[in-house]
């Protein structure tokens, strides 16, 4: 990850991915700053630099209403 550029990651989530109706599943909102990402098969994959660390989230596409990408 040192070689990737890093970005801000915000990502709007259904809570149940079988219903397009957002009144009826919900939504919420996930942040992620210093991040990197990729799209692997069905899934996005967010890698997080904190201190030292790398933190990795992997959420299934179908789940993911929308999202933002920004430096």
């Amino acid at each position: 990850m040192e070689k990737e550029k890093l970005f801000n990651i915000s990502l709007i989530i259904r809570n149940n991915s079988d219903f397009d109706d957002d009144f009826t599943s919900g939504t919420y909102k996930l942040d992620f700053t210093n991040s990197s990402y990729r799209i692997t098969g069905d899934y996005f994959i967010i890698e997080t630099k904190k201190d030292e660390e790398l933190l990795g989230s992997i959420h299934p596409i179908k789940t993911i209403k929308s999202y933002k990408i920004w430096q």
